[in-house]
């Protein structure tokens, strides 16, 4: 079921990522850009599911706005929304709704709620 490819590095301080990874929101038609060797911290708290759901809610956090042009602010609910869609997309339908609800109450500080 776990039907995805991306070269990732563990270290000490999280995930390193060792390609350039380009992921599409279908859900707002907007793109997120992870570049070969920036790092993550995963899913906070939780077990990794799934890189390609992290990483896009890992990058909203940090950045607070898409990487497409225009770079237009996202919200917490967006981002949560974006892990939400990738889990589902990758296999994960109930983790999805829990990890919804978890990351929009307790992520997304630098975000605004709506």
């Amino acid at each position: 079921m776990n039907n995805f490819s991306i070269k990732l590095e563990w270290t000490e301080t999280g995930y390193r990522l060792l390609e350039d990874v380009f992921i599409f929101s279908e859900r707002y038609g907007k793109w997120l850009v992870g570049y070969e060797g920036e790092f993550f911290d995963g899913a906070t708290k939780a077990i990794d599911l799934c890189p390609l759901a992290f990483i896009p809610h890992d990058i909203i956090c940090r950045d607070t706005v898409w990487t497409s042009s225009p770079k237009t602010k996202v919200s917490n609910w967006q981002a949560s929304h974006v892990y939400c869609d990738q889990l589902k997309k990758y296999g994960y339908p109930v983790q999805a709704r829990v990890r919804f609800v978890a990351t929009f109450l307790a992520g997304g500080e630098k975000l605004d709620k709506f």
